[in-house]
């Protein structure tokens, strides 16, 4: 997922409420990355440790008790080891 199309999804969810997306990478010395997709919407906690998009709309949703358990079934699955 792009950035752009996380922005929409944001927007969508937010419907109306103020909402901030950024996306952020620390290179450390050692030459380790940290990456953070944060996504926010008034009323609700920042999303945390999240490392795709996909992860901090999941976050974000479940903030708000937006469910979709079949998109939610799909995304454990695709995070297993093979």
């Amino acid at each position: 997922m792009t950035f752009l199309e996380a922005k929409t999804a944001l927007k969508e969810l937010a419907k109306g409420e103020y909402h901030s997306i950024s996306y952020e990478i620390s290179e450390y010395s050692s030459g380790g990355l940290e990456i953070k997709c944060t996504m926010y919407v008034h009323g609700y906690c920042h999303t945390t440790d999240c490392k795709t998009w996909e992860d901090a709309l999941f976050n974000m949703r479940q903030q708000m008790g937006i469910f979709d358990p079949i998109g939610d079934v799909r995304r454990v699955l695709e995070q297993m080891p093979s």
